[in-house]
């Protein structure tokens, strides 16, 4: 199935440019959620699009990602063979990014200003 293949080469570009956890650990720079929330959105937006979903950042692609859920998983699990069955964890952070810098566009957030919001309350 192409839109399958699509996801797993999109997988592979997001794993290339999400730093890993070794390569934050020997160079000592520390890995930051704010740096890869933004990709992670980008990503699932383009793999949603290539399978027929509108995910282009407005407040009424969120009934997208609700229609994808809907097609992709039964009782809270995804459906065995579809596009959640694999890679669950990356797909979920990304729809969920997807989700945030759907709110922050819209609500005219800044990236930075988040990160300082979330950096404070530690």
């Amino acid at each position: 199935m192409m839109t399958r293949r699509f996801f797993g080469l999109l997988a592979a570009v997001a794993a290339a440019f999400l730093p890993s956890r070794a390569a934050s650990q020997t160079t000592n720079a520390p890995r930051r959620l704010q740096d890869d929330i933004p990709i992670a959105a980008q990503w699932i937006s383009k793999a949603l699009q290539s399978s027929g979903y509108r995910a282009d950042f407005t407040p009424q692609s969120i009934s997208e990602v609700e229609r994808f859920f809907r097609e992709q998983t039964k009782d809270g699990e995804p459906i065995s063979g579809r596009l959640m069955s694999e890679d669950l964890g990356l797909r979920l952070f990304a729809l969920g990014s997807y989700c945030g810098e759907v709110l922050r566009r819209e609500l005219g957030g800044h990236p930075r200003s988040i990160a300082r919001k979330l950096s404070s309350r530690r």
